[in-house]
């Protein structure tokens, strides 16, 4: 299973067309969509309890490009900067004052990375996971880079 991009600011999968309510790669999904019954869920938490891919498999782990997401995980941990957005989202002053740090530093890295490689903005989460940015905004923080 490898995520599916989102479409825009909202979660929805890029394929799915808003418009008909229809999957555009119906006959080619993914297998997490293929299990996927919102009223019985038990097919797809199976599915997460298996082994699924990661960077790791996909990525060279000897390669400038893994040293460059190890990095960034570490020095931008999406764990954190969703408990100071929890805690900025219920008024924490000093919780917004260090995750809009976070936040200001990890578009830096991103737009750095992007000049310097050329990679196309829509594959930066496939390296560093959702931007900071994004996942503040899934808890009401609006922040400026």
């Amino acid at each position: 299973m490898v995520r599916i991009a989102w479409a825009g600011e909202s979660p929805a999968c890029i394929f799915h067309d808003a418009l008909s309510h229809l999957c555009l790669i119906h006959t080619d999904r993914p297998c997490e969509c293929r299990a996927l019954f919102c009223e019985e869920t038990s097919a797809i938490e199976a599915l997460y309890r298996q082994d699924r891919l990661t960077r790791a498999d996909i990525l060279n782990t000897d390669s400038g490009l893994w040293e460059l997401a190890r990095f960034h995980d570490r020095t931008f941990p999406a764990g954190m900067a969703s408990d100071l957005a929890r805690r900025a989202a219920a008024g924490g002053q000093d919780a917004r004052e260090r995750l809009a740090e976070m936040v200001r530093a990890e578009a830096s890295f991103r737009r750095t990375f992007q000049e310097k490689t050329g990679v196309p903005e829509k594959e930066l989460d496939f390296y560093f996971g959702r931007s900071l940015t994004r996942i503040c905004s899934q808890f009401g923080v609006r922040l400026s880079t």
